[in-house]
């Protein structure tokens, strides 16, 4: 088996008893819909009722943290809490999936002419009045790139269907990064501020054909403009991207770095 195998492939060949744990937690909160905020056993309590280990519970409270189900308090009230996922956590795994899979933008945008064209038609059918009113407000106020982007968000969060507004709305966060490298101008920007106006209005209407249409027809005008930039067969997301992503603190270790970090082990280092 090569060192390249995913954890995927390692934890079917050999269950740790951490992963084992992990899964009979994570099933006893999804079957008995324990709510964010439910207060589970203690580390001590669940070791003793349990049998496993202090370290063993532990690592699966851990991967239950990475899945975003719970997470620990400290202090007189603290414990282990359950909670729900991030949404941003989705979008940076989908992020670093475009990333790793070296995913273009011609892509990306079939993955979007696919999705926000229906998604569209969805919000003109079911939003309500208030998130109408909303998505017209921004398509007709915000005409710069970060009221752009959020027009799409807004239509990702008022969709009726929850897989597709879970997946538009990471789509989003991903859009949001590539959008800011783009280059638009002005001229670009305005156009993009009628096309958002007539799509806002169409679902303001409840005129769902007419949105999807838009929208579709919207995402071929960009990535037209794409296109004629030679930029549909670039990554989505080169490695190089991720350098703007993280907290104010990470950027100033890098640079004190000197632009980059060593985080191999040093060969001979056990």
């Amino acid at each position: 088996m090569s060192d390249a195998e995913s954890t995927t492939e390692r934890r079917r060949r050999v269950p740790k008893a951490a992963d084992m744990l992990a899964d009979r937690l994570r099933h006893q909160i999804l079957m008995d819909d324990l709510q964010a905020g439910t207060l589970l056993l203690s580390e001590p309590d669940l070791v003793s009722q349990l049998g496993y280990s202090r370290a063993t519970v532990r690592q699966a409270l851990s991967l239950l943290e990475a899945d975003g189900l719970v997470y620990t308090k400290r202090g007189p009230n603290g414990g282990i809490i359950v909670s729900r996922p991030d949404p941003l956590h989705l979008s940076r795994s989908l992020a670093l999936q475009f990333t790793l899979s070296d995913a273009t933008l011609r892509d990306l945008f079939v993955l979007r002419k696919m999705t926000e064209p229906r998604a569209a038609a969805i919000v003109a059918e079911t939003a309500s009045a208030e998130r109408r009113a909303d998505i017209l407000a921004c398509a007709t106020s915000e005409c710069d790139l970060v009221g752009h982007v959020r027009f799409h968000g807004l239509i990702a969060e008022a969709c009726d269907n929850v897989l597709l507004r879970a997946l538009l709305g990471a789509l989003h966060e991903v859009v949001d990064w590539h959008s800011a490298d783009e280059g638009l101008d002005s001229d670009d920007l305005a156009r993009t501020a009628h096309v958002h106006r007539a799509i806002a209005t169409a679902i303001a209407d409840g005129k769902a054909d007419v949105a999807e249409q838009a929208m579709l027809r919207h995402l071929e005008l960009f990535e037209s403009h794409l296109g004629r930039r030679g930029r549909l067969d670039e990554p989505v997301l080169p490695p190089a991207r991720w350098a703007g992503v993280g907290t104010a603190r990470d950027h100033e270790r890098l640079r004190e770095a000197g632009g980059r970090l060593s985080i191999l082990r040093p060969k001979g280092d056990n």
